[in-house]
């Protein structure tokens, strides 16, 4: 299923680079569905964090080690919250209170963007930063 999903977006003009990454990305939003689910900020940070020992989150954010500590990419952790964020809204779209749900999202989104910013991209600043929520 993998090479046929990476071979499809070859055929329409992404790079093997690219769709690697994407197809990545879709095996992250279908694996972790339920964050979709995670309205409060709390429970929002305690799914985050779990999720960031995914080897597969961890690949897309681009975790790698230097000078003995682990950092992430600063443009692959935004894209990677506006998607979790976009899964999020479309599932409140089918539910009750569809325009508070989706203030409350936003919110959750901007207050995990700035967290991302305070931990200067350093994993272990990241995680202790969203234990402190």
């Amino acid at each position: 299923m993998n090479k046929a999903i990476t071979d499809a977006f070859v055929r329409l003009g992404v790079g093997e680079g690219p769709a690697r990454y994407e197809l990545l990305l879709i095996r992250i939003l279908t694996k972790h569905q339920g964050l979709a689910s995670k309205r409060d900020t709390k429970g929002l940070f305690s799914r985050f964090r779990e999720m960031l020992s995914d080897e597969d989150v961890r690949d897309f954010l681009g975790f790698n080690l230097y000078e003995e500590r682990w950092w992430f990419n600063k443009e692959s952790m935004e894209s990677f919250i506006y998607w979790m964020s976009l899964t999020m809204v479309m599932k409140s779209l089918a539910g009750k209170a569809p325009k508070k749900a989706l203030q409350a999202i936003y919110e959750s989104a901007q207050v995990l963007l700035g967290v991302v910013s305070a931990s200067g991209y350093e994993v272990s600043k990241l995680s202790a930063l969203m234990e402190q929520r």
